[in-house]
């Protein structure tokens, strides 16, 4: 059991929607790479597992309103945002 492993699995988690759509579709195995104890993988998989679907639509929407947000300004049609 590694605090680094499990910070390194959750930070992967949090920002690689490729890597929580793989740990979503494969489960514990997908955390193999980490040196994780079985009770902080399967909190990993529980945590992340259930709405990963969501966090990537989040994640594609905030960067959908940031590219908007850089055309409106670039249009002159941005006001302080």
């Amino acid at each position: 059991m590694s605090l680094r492993d499990f910070q390194r699995a959750l930070t992967s988690l949090t920002l690689d929607v490729g890597f929580a759509n793989a740990v979503y579709a494969g489960g514990i195995d997908a955390l193999a790479a980490y040196e994780l104890s079985p009770l902080e993988a399967r909190r990993l998989e529980r945590d992340f597992g259930v709405g990963l679907d969501a966090a990537a639509l989040i994640l594609d929407l905030e960067h959908e309103v940031r590219r908007l947000k850089g055309v409106l300004r670039a249009q002159g049609l941005g006001r302080e945002i």
